[in-house]
């Protein structure tokens, strides 16, 4: 049974949840204590990781909930039905990368406790709700742990992967919607770190600064602090991806390390039939989806998205000429779920040599990483999943 805290309680006022709740596994009942230190920030202790991450859903719930379910709308492609016709193109952006698709193979290659871990994330969000009903907007979706990796997936795809993709796109002159011709143009971010070792601070200690400039008002972006059985942690998620932080052993910094990790193909298609295509002087037939988003204040919209295997990777149509059809393909395409895990492990890290074994997942987006531990063990990689391309073509635009 939970005993809701007083929403006007003051800010360093110690909040206990005694929660008691089922997922996929038997979860045991325990103690979460939420205490928020003088600038709001929340310090989450409990003795079992999932409960943890219970109280994490729940004071972010308590923070910035109208803010959190509507990123998830954006993440899931639903924006539309809410804020009407502006939103649509978004939602077919979303859903062209099969966000949601990719999540649910994603949640299945999280380890059982990094999965139990993000379903208690989910039951702290609608606990909270359960017991505020006057704080949950109208049009707040349903969601579960599979909504959690399309928020991680989306996020970073648009983020780190889709700019300079779309850029060689625009650069073949091949037509591209609002939506993505300002993704197309988004510059790389400014973000920075250091770090140094014990002996040459005056203080004897390891120091890692990560300055990521990113907004801490973004609606799943959420400051916090968490010790929970053996997992200490405290920094930033995004969401229930305990994302840049550090715990009592380790500590990172993450910057835009801007590697290319996507390609645009120009293939040949028969005019004759537009879904036929040429690749490798064979002829082939698309995989194509049939999608319908709801949008405010109309009827719902119909949409075919079309896809190229290239590489053994399903890659989506982004434009088309009266020739050719751009296709952008990654090696991100179908890797839903792997950063999570990746990051969940660098969370549990004693020191650099076991952040460098979680890092062979591969599942980082393209970034500088840079760590140091307690013993001034540090390690840099600029880290992103680059393919192997064969010289003679112009990678920088689309290749035919």
């Amino acid at each position: 049974m939970l005993h809701p805290p007083n929403v006007n309680s003051s800010r360093t006022q110690s909040i206990v949840l005694a929660i008691s709740f089922l997922m996929a596994t038997v979860v045991p009942a325990g103690e979460v204590t939420i205490h928020r230190d003088d600038w709001g920030v929340p310090h989450i202790y409990a003795d079992l990781e999932e409960d943890g991450f219970f109280g994490l859903g729940y004071a972010l719930a308590e923070d910035r909930l109208e803010r959190f379910l509507g990123s998830l709308l954006w993440a899931t492609g639903k924006l539309a039905a809410v804020r009407g016709e502006s939103a649509l193109e978004s939602d077919l952006e979303k859903r062209l990368w099969m966000h949601s698709q990719e999540a649910q193979q994603g949640l299945l290659r999280l380890s059982p406790q990094l999965s139990a871990n993000y379903e208690a994330f989910v039951e702290g969000v609608k606990r909270y709700m359960d017991h505020q009903p006057d704080h949950v907007p109208e049009w707040a979706p349903d969601f579960d742990a599979t909504t959690m990796v399309v928020l991680t997936r989306a996020v970073l795809m648009q983020g780190m992967v889709l700019p300079d993709a779309l850029g060689e796109v625009r650069r073949g002159g091949a037509p591209l919607f609002t939506a993505q011709e300002l993704v197309a143009q988004k510059e790389q971010g400014a973000s920075n770190g250091w770090v140094l070792a014990p002996w040459r601070t005056a203080a004897g200690a390891t120091m890692v600064l990560a300055d990521p400039h990113v907004s801490i008002n973004d609606g799943s972006y959420y400051e916090y602090r968490l010790t929970s059985g053996t997992l200490k942690s405290c920094g930033y998620s995004l969401g229930p991806l305990l994302w840049q932080a550090h715990n009592r052993h380790v500590a990172w910094a993450l910057t835009t390390g801007a590697p290319d990790v996507a390609d645009c193909y120009a293939v040949g298609i028969d005019p004759n039939n537009p879904t036929t295509y040429q690749f490798n002087q064979q002829w082939h037939e698309m995989v194509t989806r049939q999608v319908s988003i709801d949008v405010l204040g109309s009827e719902p919209v119909q949409f075919t998205l079309e896809y190229v295997r290239l590489n053994d990777v399903l890659s989506p149509v982004v434009g088309r000429d009266a020739t050719s059809a751009y296709v952008i393909c990654t090696p991100y395409m179908h890797d839903a779920g792997t950063l999570d895990e990746e990051i969940y492990r660098i969370n549990l890290a004693r020191n650099v040599g076991e952040v460098r074994v979680a890092m062979k997942r591969l599942g980082m987006f393209p970034q500088t990483v840079l760590v140091g531990d307690s013993q001034g063990g540090m390690y840099y990689v600029r880290a992103g999943k680059t393919p192997k391309r064969p010289s003679g073509f112009d990678w920088s635009r689309p290749v035919s």
